[in-house]
């Protein structure tokens, strides 16, 4: 049996070439928003629908070579947790797989069935985002056990650029001296309002650490870990607020895909608190890209999941309006529609 393949990115050197077009989107710098509109976006629907979006990007990447992974999103009305978690995780998985059974796609269950993950994700900026002007997001990710918070979290750090193609492949977040870092380049991609695909890029850095470690939790504390962070034109003492999201995940099943390729479905509920009612949902699954080029009869079949059993066949599960927030659970958290 093909090993599963875990919804992570896949770590990468920091100088290897990324994923990055000028036909992605990319964080605006005039904007506080994540996502600038794409080129692609201007275009008709029937040009948008004419090619697969993984022979788009090769299209445009070329001769950029090394891609990481790829994640597919699919932010899922709240209403459909109206009676609780494990009803809403259960009925949606439910859906899911009828729409998987429709379009040919085989899906099987875990044998952990719909046993939850709490975590919390808080993101760090100013008022303004100021921060997310200069491209870049930080994020604290604790895992619970028992209750309790289970140490060390993760800081994440993401660079993305507005208007220079190689700001990624030049990264400039290496860590002070000391700490262990993991580095990649990641595609997430969702459905548009034309029904076409679209995809943006994050180049995540992440570092384990113990909660003394950052301080109070200034620019400046992350800045000691991130140097780069303390160019982004801001007092060392920068006091940043934090944006929580109370999370909820669900790993039901795998999916698998052409080419012999098995990715995890993870499901994912986002509360104001711990225990309280969810307000927005995810269906994703990762895709890990060693040789994204020559991958084209998984990529198409990811894509057309996506697409077809998710956007089409399962569209009543879909967010209202979800595409004005490009896939992503943070601009729904932080209000920042895509343009």
């Amino acid at each position: 049996m093909t090993p599963t393949l875990k919804r992570q990115t896949l770590r990468v050197a920091r100088m290897a070439p990324g994923l990055l077009a000028a036909g992605v989107l990319i964080a605006a710098a005039a904007s506080p928003l994540v996502a600038a509109e794409p080129q692609d976006a201007k275009k008709p629907a029937a040009e948008m629908s004419a090619g697969p979006l993984w022979e788009r990007n090769v299209a445009k990447w070329q001769p950029l070579r090394q891609i990481a992974s790829r994640e597919f999103k699919f932010l899922v009305d709240p209403q459909h947790f109206a009676a609780g978690r494990e009803a809403g995780f259960k009925a949606v998985w439910e859906k899911v797989k009828v729409a998987a059974a429709k379009n040919g796609f085989k899906v099987s269950d875990s044998k952990k069935g719909l046993r939850e993950a709490f975590s919390t994700k808080e993101y760090f900026d100013t008022p303004d985002f100021k921060l997310r002007k200069a491209g870049y997001v930080i994020r604290i990710s604790t895992k619970y056990a028992e209750g309790k918070p289970a140490f060390p979290f993760t800081l994440t750090v993401k660079e993305m650029s507005p208007d220079n193609l190689y700001r990624i492949l030049g990264s400039k977040l290496e860590t002070a001296k000391g700490y262990k870092v993991q580095a990649g380049n990641e595609e997430n991609i969702s459905i548009s309002a034309n029904g076409a695909l679209n995809g943006y890029i994050e180049s995540a850095w992440e570092v384990k650490l113990k909660p003394e470690e950052v301080g109070a939790k200034t620019l400046g504390d992350f800045g000691k870990i991130f140097p780069a962070l303390l160019a982004a034109g801001l007092p060392a003492d920068t006091k940043l607020q934090p944006k929580t999201a109370f999370g909820y995940k669900v790993v039901p099943g795998t999916l698998h895909l052409d080419g012999g390729v098995d990715v995890d479905i993870e499901m994912e509920g986002w509360a104001a608190s711990a225990d309280s009612a969810i307000y927005l949902g995810e269906v994703s699954f990762s895709l890990e890209t060693p040789d994204y080029y020559a991958m084209g009869e998984t990529h198409a079949s990811a894509e057309r999941f996506l697409q077809i059993c998710l956007g089409r066949d399962a569209a009543d599960l879909k967010l209202a309006n979800g595409e004005r927030w490009a896939g992503s659970k943070v601009l729904f958290l932080l209000n920042l529609p895509n343009p």
